[in-house]
């Protein structure tokens, strides 16, 4: 039973072993099995998924490895802050995914990198950001005011980008985290509001406050 599958690199100088390392660990591939002997010396580096890939037809990377990121745009950035050359500059493919191509350390090929538009693999809902008709209470502690006050108005603000009304948000003020929970409960048995944002900031200090407060 085959337990793994990997691509191997046999680096002809220590330089080479050492910048693919960089290069793979650079993209997030975990650190797996290592070994230093007295013969050779070499690592695993392992990503969630892998194994082979056959296709036929048109449209295929013309790559020795491909990956698949999550954003190849922000792998696309990262590698050109290292200044690894590009073979193929980004691109969009007509199978719905986003792509370029680039060298890999000591012309040991070439590396494609790829990341779909959209998540076809798992259905996906998504919620509507429109606040419209609702109505909200935000409960917002007095205690750290120069932080709560600045989130209180952002919060605002959001609520009306939304569609809601002023007359359509209720502030409930507390003097501390410690009663958020309470006015909360309160306003949700009420039954008036169809969302209640709690807003409130502990700082830790030199004393057992925070922890207190935080467990609590």
């Amino acid at each position: 039973m085959i337990k793994s599958f990997h691509r191997l690199f046999v680096s002809k100088t220590d330089g080479e072993y050492e910048a693919l390392k960089q290069f793979f660990s650079l993209l997030g591939l975990a650190h797996g099995e290592a070994w230093d002997g007295r013969r050779s010396r070499g690592i695993k580096l392992d990503a969630p998924e892998s194994g082979v890939e056959i296709g036929f037809g048109e449209g295929f990377p013309k790559a020795d490895i491909v990956l698949e990121a999550d954003s190849a745009e922000v792998v696309y950035e990262l590698l050109q802050k290292q200044k690894i050359k590009v073979i193929e500059e980004i691109s969009d493919t007509d199978w719905g995914a986003r792509i370029f191509s680039v060298a890999l350390p000591g012309n040991n090929g070439v590396m494609a990198v790829f990341s779909y538009k959209e998540n076809w693999r798992h259905e996906q809902i998504e919620g509507r950001l429109d606040a419209t008709g609702s109505r909200f209470a935000i409960v917002v502690s007095r205690f750290n005011a120069f932080v709560t006050e600045r989130l209180l108005s952002g919060a605002e603000q959001a609520l009306r980008q939304m569609g809601a009304k002023n007359e359509d948000v209720k502030i409930v003020r507390v003097p501390g985290a410690f009663e958020i929970p309470t006015a909360a409960r309160a306003l949700a048995e009420s039954g008036e509001y169809d969302a209640i944002v709690c807003i409130g900031c502990l700082l830790r200090g030199n004393t057992l406050h925070y922890e207190v407060i935080a467990n609590e």
